[in-house]
């Protein structure tokens, strides 16, 4: 059976993967770095875990497993695998789930453009999630668009996200030591940008239009 060590567990673009070094594969070289397609069942040993996927099986031994540093909520932390008798359910991770997910929402986010709009982004953060980012709607007349893929450019203060399937522009810079994001960079072609807060905590953002604060679970738009 194929093992994967330095490894650990997350969710890429909504769907639960293993990422490690593959040893014993009768497809793959040793030591060769892989992300496993989506994970469909989960079985727990005293020493390791054992996943599937719709083409593979991986031993992952605990003894192996690589500790991710930095604030990515995406990872699943060892401590909730090990030892655990009972399967993590992963029903939330799969393909299907994640589809359903994403159309939700994106039909919430809509309902919070002014139908009078035409030209309008909706951000969602929370500061639960990872660099706070969540999603963004782009509505361009009467066509929307949802992504929840980002891309990040680390730094020496500060990261720079760049939000995946968007208009250039359309990116920010996450504080981790002031909890804010800075948008340093405005796409023009908004008439009104909508910061919503998903979190039980404040936010803050400096935008080119001067520093908003977003209510947990509020709102806020913002117009040229």
């Amino acid at each position: 059976m194929a093992e994967l060590r330095n490894w650990f567990l997350s969710t890429v673009d909504g769907v639960l993967c293993g990422h490690g070094d593959v040893y014993y594969s009768e497809k793959i070289e040793d030591g060769k770095s892989i992300v496993t397609t989506g994970v469909h069942e989960i079985t727990y040993l005293a020493d390791k875990l054992v996943i599937k996927t719709k083409h593979s099986v991986y031993e992952l031994p605990y003894a192996y497993h690589r500790q991710v540093g930095g604030i990515d909520t995406n990872v699943i932390p060892v401590e909730y695998l090990q030892g655990k008798q009972e399967a993590l359910d992963i029903s939330r991770w799969t393909e299907g789930a994640v589809d359903e997910r994403r159309e939700q929402e994106k039909a919430e986010m809509v309902t919070l453009i002014d139908p009078a709009v035409q030209n309008a982004a909706v951000l969602r953060f929370s500061h639960q999630s990872a660099y706070y980012y969540l999603a963004m709607l782009m509505k361009k007349a009467n066509n929307y668009i949802y992504t929840d893929s980002y891309t990040v450019r680390p730094g020496t203060y500060k990261d720079t996200v760049l939000i995946d399937g968007t208009i250039p522009g359309t990116h920010f810079a996450y504080y981790p030591e002031y909890g804010r994001i800075e948008f340093f960079s405005w796409d023009k072609e908004f008439d009104t940008v909508y910061l919503e807060n998903t979190g039980n905590e404040d936010l803050e953002f400096i935008t080119p239009l001067g520093t908003v604060t977003v209510k947990a679970g509020a709102c806020k738009a913002i117009s040229k």
